[in-house]
């Protein structure tokens, strides 16, 4: 049986060291991205079983690559955190 594959995005390195390791002890492949323009790059070369994504980005909102991808026919479950969220993108996010 393969692994499943994760996408982690988030902006602050500790976050993406520590999902990263956390994740992969747990048996996880497991890619980062700091933020939306190598997640999409990455999502753009690959497939993964789940994405988990940070709402606020450097270089964008991962609601907004969330959306994105499902436009485009990517039902890759996601995860959505963050540190600073308000209800309103929480709201936006489901």
């Amino acid at each position: 049986m393969s692994r499943a594959h994760l996408l982690v995005v988030d902006d602050e390195a500790a976050i993406l060291s520590t999902l990263k390791k956390a994740l992969s002890l747990e048996g996880y492949s497991v890619d980062v991205a700091g933020g939306v323009g190598l997640a999409a790059e990455r999502l753009g070369k690959g497939s993964y079983d789940l994405m988990i994504l940070d709402v606020a980005l450097p270089d964008g909102d991962g609601v907004d690559l969330l959306e994105r991808l499902r436009n485009d026919g990517n039902d890759t479950p996601a995860i959505m955190m963050s540190g600073h969220a308000t209800i309103d993108a929480a709201v936006k996010a489901t």
